[in-house]
């Protein structure tokens, strides 16, 4: 990937090139748009707000359904107790994984969750 000052730091990637990250990167950005097709609210079609959390950046997004974008932009792993019902499972729309209210973020992972 070609970078510099500007313009160049704009440059688009070569996606034509075969290596490994260039399609891991490809295949994220693919699912990120995807996801944002499906659910207008992240997009441009909802309000947002951010929770108050020491831990983890949690931004609320909500229109016709409402998903807690939740990130850890720590360079360690993060236990921490979300905002949220204990009783209530809820989805990773990214993954289709179910969480509860107390998780484990990896280093600058993040996940989107349906909490309508």
């Amino acid at each position: 990937m070609s970078g510099g000052p500007d313009p160049d730091c704009r440059r688009y990637p070569c996606w034509n090139d075969n290596t490994l990250v260039v399609k891991e990167i490809y295949n994220f950005v693919k699912r990120m748009l995807q996801l944002r097709r499906e659910h207008l609210e992240l997009a441009n079609d909802a309000s947002y707000s951010f929770w108050d959390n020491n831990e983890l950046l949690l931004i609320e997004r909500s229109g016709n359904r409402c998903y807690l974008l939740v990130v850890n932009c720590k360079e360690y792993p993060v236990h921490t107790t979300l905002p949220l019902s204990k009783k209530r499972i809820y989805k990773n729309i990214i993954n289709g994984d179910e969480i509860r209210n107390k998780i484990k973020m990896e280093p600058f992972g993040f996940m989107i969750l349906d909490i309508s």
